[in-house]
């Protein structure tokens, strides 16, 4: 356990550390099988395989859980996640300032929380709408126009078993590979 931290600073670092990763492997994964799609498209899908990751995945679950629970761990996710934004809509009509990124990988990043914690409810959700809802939410922060955001809820949900053949390849995949 020890020499864990000569890589790592603390357990906020190992939960941002292996939460980055995750999402930085959904994003590729979406660039390989889904060439020439939009920058929204991509967005959405990397969020669809960050969640079914979750639900497929009890530990990476908890992972997260425990990660958006962290003031500091959290604070670090919705900067990190700025930078992401950053790769998928600079230089496409969603780009937006810093500023602007920040909040709304701030808002982004609460309204996943609370589906993380679906997860552990003792009441039955239909996950299935939650994801749907926030991939709305995440394309409307990016001022994707409506019938765009229809198009692309559709077609991710149309390639449901994509997403969880990714989700399972990456959630078995030992970190740092």
């Amino acid at each position: 356990i020890g020499s864990i931290y000569y890589i790592f600073k603390n357990k906020e670092d190992i939960f941002q550390s292996l939460i980055l990763e995750m999402v930085q492997n959904a994003i590729a994964k979406v660039e390989e099988h889904c060439p020439g799609e939009s920058p929204a498209y991509h967005f959405a899908a990397s969020l669809e395989i960050e969640l079914k990751e979750m639900e497929v995945a009890p530990i990476i679950r908890d992972v997260y859980k425990e990660g958006y629970e962290s003031k500091l761990v959290f604070e670090h996710m919705v900067e990190q996640f700025v930078f992401l934004a950053h790769h998928i809509f600079d230089n496409t009509p969603y780009r937006a300032t810093e500023a602007e990124y920040y909040e709304r990988m701030l808002l982004l990043k609460g309204a996943m929380h609370a589906c993380i914690s679906e997860l552990y409810f003792e009441t039955v959700h239909d996950h299935a709408k939650s994801r749907a809802a926030l991939l709305q939410l995440g394309l409307r922060l990016f001022h994707v126009p409506e019938a765009e955001i229809a198009t692309i809820i559709e077609r991710i949900a149309q390639k449901e078993a994509l997403w969880l053949e990714i989700a399972n390849e990456l959630a078995t995949r030992p970190i740092g590979e």
